[in-house]
């Protein structure tokens, strides 16, 4: 009876310890259990969440700090950003610059001497403001005018020079008034007119005369049809030829009808 004392003590020792694991496992299910509500309008508990896995501790090696940047990053990286100029826009397909026209010039080409026959008509318009007292009147391509009582002249200078004078007679159209004759005198003297020849009159009664003069061949006409005023004009026939000795004319003097040099 006393050899069994010891068996029967081990096992009440086992028997209280499975109980009490039993009870902590109970006790232990019932707190992971959710709690009912205290009301019954008071929400259940929400569930707890799961615990974050334990996170494993780096070696000493390689908790070490990491090393520093090079001196020439840290000061690159230190640096403030500059602002960034705007950039002027760009017109699409801009027109190039066009150079400046070079003047062409020759060696060889004489310089352009001026006009000789630009004096004699400067010399008539000084002639008739002085007779008539009166400035001219300014026409178109450097031409003038003068207009008195009885007379009109019209001036044209070179290259396409012409001198054309009105005879304004309304009494008597046929004859000349002294005002005509004066511009007459003046216009042939300036432009020293041979008057020696001999005109030539056609069948309407116009009268042709072709001359020389200082200004180079000229045709000189007289119109009754207008007073018997005159038309003095270059000569384009002879033009570029040697002109006539002075009191004479050419062959081919006769005028004929539609004649523009008559």
């Amino acid at each position: 009876m006393k050899s069994q004392w010891p068996i029967l003590a081990a096992g009440l020792i086992i028997a209280a310890a499975a109980i009490v694991g039993l009870w902590k496992q109970s006790a232990a299910a019932m707190a992971a259990a959710p709690q009912p509500p205290l009301h019954a309008s008071q929400p259940a508990a929400p569930a707890p969440a799961p615990a974050a896995p334990a996170v494993e501790a780096l070696p000493a090696a390689q908790a070490q700090a990491a090393p520093p940047l090079p001196a020439a990053e840290t000061k690159q990286i230190a640096q403030p950003v500059q602002p960034v100029a705007p950039v002027a826009p760009v017109q699409a397909n801009p027109a190039p610059a066009r150079p400046a026209a070079a003047e062409i010039f020759h060696p060889n080409q004489p310089a352009r001497a001026p006009d000789p026959r630009a004096q004699l008509f400067k010399d008539l318009r000084a002639t008739l403001q002085t007779k008539i007292a009166q400035p001219p009147l300014d026409l178109a391509d450097g031409g003038f005018a003068f207009s008195v009582d009885g007379a009109r002249v019209e001036v044209q200078p070179p290259p396409n020079w012409s001198v054309t004078i009105y005879n304004v007679n309304p009494k008597a159209q046929d004859a000349e008034t002294d005002s005509f004759k004066t511009f007459m005198a003046a216009a042939t003297a300036a432009l020293g007119v041979d008057l020696s020849p001999k005109p030539v009159v056609s069948e309407n009664g116009k009268s042709y005369l072709k001359t020389v003069s200082k200004a180079g061949p000229l045709s000189l006409v007289r119109d009754p049809a207008t007073g018997n005023s005159c038309m003095i004009r270059p000569l384009q026939q002879w033009s570029g030829a040697k002109p006539p000795p002075a009191g004479t004319t050419p062959a081919d003097a006769k005028p004929k009808e539609g004649d523009e040099n008559f």
